[in-house]
């Protein structure tokens, strides 16, 4: 169980504000991860590009915290008849974040690897993070078999692997012990 024998309380964005709520209060208790409460003593778990994807419905949460619990390969999830093709197409993966909606939680890859981020999208900030602000911390997260390009003709402001604009509005971002490799191509 998620936070003891009992499940004695929950939590789910879409209810009660977002904040946790006692299961006698009659809230629906969701879980998008392998684990965990987003709480820094006990972050949320990811362990698949699905998961991964759901990092995205905690945009403007900045005492949100997740960490990988393995290694994870996009290709499969960005390939035709995968799921992640299925939501954005030939584009690829569409980046957590933007100028509206920041990421501002704190990601712990556990010196974990991500392998095959693919884009292949117009516009700006683009990486798996397109927007992160303070106080966004992302550490021990390796990259690897990326590929960010452009279409034809197509020019883009701030592209990255790992974050393509940090935003940062009076307080630090911290990015520590990350690493990326493969192809990323902006203009």
């Amino acid at each position: 169980s998620i936070n003891g024998t009992n499940n004695i309380w929950g939590i789910n964005p879409n209810e009660n504000g977002g904040y946790p709520f006692l299961s006698w209060q009659g809230y629906e208790h969701v879980t998008d991860f392998e684990d965990g409460n987003g709480t820094e003593q006990y972050p949320f778990q990811i362990a698949s590009p699905e998961q991964l994807n759901k990092m995205r419905n905690y945009l403007e949460t900045p005492d949100v915290f997740f960490e990988l619990v393995s290694d994870i390969d996009l290709a499969p999830y960005l390939a035709p008849n995968g799921a992640g093709h299925d939501m954005w197409g030939d584009e690829g993966w569409l980046p957590i974040g933007n100028i509206v909606n920041m990421f501002k939680g704190s990601l712990n890859g556990n010196d974990h690897n991500i392998a095959g981020l693919s884009i292949a999208r117009e516009g700006d900030n683009i990486g798996l993070f397109g927007v992160i602000d303070a106080p966004s911390r992302i550490e021990n997260l390796h990259l690897s078999s990326v590929s960010i390009s452009l279409p034809d003709g197509a020019t883009s402001e701030s592209v990255g692997a790992l974050v393509g604009y940090i935003y940062i509005s009076g307080v630090s971002v911290t990015i520590t012990n990350c690493s990326s490799s493969g192809e990323v191509q902006g203009g």
